[in-house]
């Protein structure tokens, strides 16, 4: 005996979630029909980025198809549980991306400013002259401030992907990097380092 045939655009939603939880995939997309745009425009507002908005939707969607047999119709309907998970993933998605940029743009603000305190030093000196003195100076730190700088400046990494190519930890990488900054600094400035 065939199956009895179920509109699913007719359900509500806590039956869709149940039909999901018995890994029925047109039940999600039919939620996913009811809901992308509002858990969209949730992610866009917080991200200020489509494409990011766009991902993070998918990601939601398929979490709630993941977790459909968690689902509780005493904490909430499937709107407010969808909007909740919206929103957690929206703020986290929010923080690594503002984590990302912090992480990139220490990297070039300092070494600007290394840059531009040597450059009084750097007058006179010959294009060689001024290269010759930081690799001495690059070659006068210590291992790890300078393999942390060659990572940073010659393969632009991040501080974190510094941290995981190395296998040293995210505060040790920066430690390293500003500490060689002002090595590098104070050899090309003339200074002594204290």
């Amino acid at each position: 005996m065939a199956p009895a045939y179920v509109d699913l655009s007719a359900l509500e939603d806590s039956q869709l979630v149940a039909e999901a939880a018995r890994d029925n995939h047109d039940a999600l997309a039919v939620l996913f029909d009811r809901y992308q745009r509002l858990v969209f425009h949730v992610a866009r507002r917080i991200l200020q980025d489509d494409a990011e908005a766009e991902d993070l939707t998918q990601e939601v969607f398929f979490e709630i198809y993941r977790k459909a047999s968690r689902y509780d119709a005493a904490r909430g309907s499937v709107k407010v549980w969808l909007l909740q998970y919206a929103y957690h993933r929206s703020f986290t998605r929010k923080a690594a991306l503002i984590r990302r940029r912090h992480n990139r743009e220490p990297l070039s603000a300092a070494a600007l400013r290394v840059a531009s305190t040597a450059d009084e030093r750097r007058r006179g000196l010959t294009r060689d002259e001024w290269s010759c003195a930081i690799r001495q100076a690059l070659a006068s730190a210590h291992e790890k401030q300078r393999d942390t700088i060659e990572l940073a400046f010659f393969e632009q990494l991040t501080m974190q992907e510094i941290a995981e190519r190395t296998s040293q930890s995210f505060g040790n990488v920066r430690h390293y990097y500003y500490r060689g900054l002002k090595h590098l600094k104070a050899v090309l400035t003339g200074r002594s380092q204290r």
